[in-house]
């Protein structure tokens, strides 16, 4: 059978900075459930998730990113592999978690998809 290693978080975009700008609402997301806070539905890309982020929240995502992976997909496919390469494993679960900017349909996840799909193109 096959070895399987799991990395939960990847969000690939055209440009490095995109892919952290989509990655900050999960992050806050994931954070906030770290710092107690209330929970909340989760925020739009930029100025929304910028205003919700206190520095405690800023710290706890700083730390959670570091075992994500965020980038181009040259980049986050490099990374893919070698971690496949590392655990010995010929199998990689991940989950997209891209969000989505203000002018959105926040339902349909496009950035999430897109994702998938530069990903898929850069792997296979």
């Amino acid at each position: 059978g096959s070895e399987m290693c799991i990395r939960d978080s990847v969000v690939v975009a055209e440009t490095e900075e995109e892919a952290w700008s989509l990655a900050q609402p999960f992050l806050y997301q994931m954070a906030n459930l770290r710092v107690g806070a209330p929970m909340r539905s989760m925020p739009t890309v930029g100025r929304e998730t910028d205003e919700v982020m206190s520095a405690g929240h800023r710290a706890v995502a700083d730390k959670l990113a570091q075992t994500y992976i965020i980038g181009t997909p040259k980049d986050a496919a490099r990374q893919l592999r070698e971690l496949a390469a590392e655990g010995g494993v010929d199998e990689v679960m991940m989950q997209a978690v891209a969000g989505g900017y203000p002018d959105e349909d926040l339902s349909t996840s496009a950035a999430r998809e897109r994702t998938l799909e530069l990903l898929a193109e850069e792997l296979f």
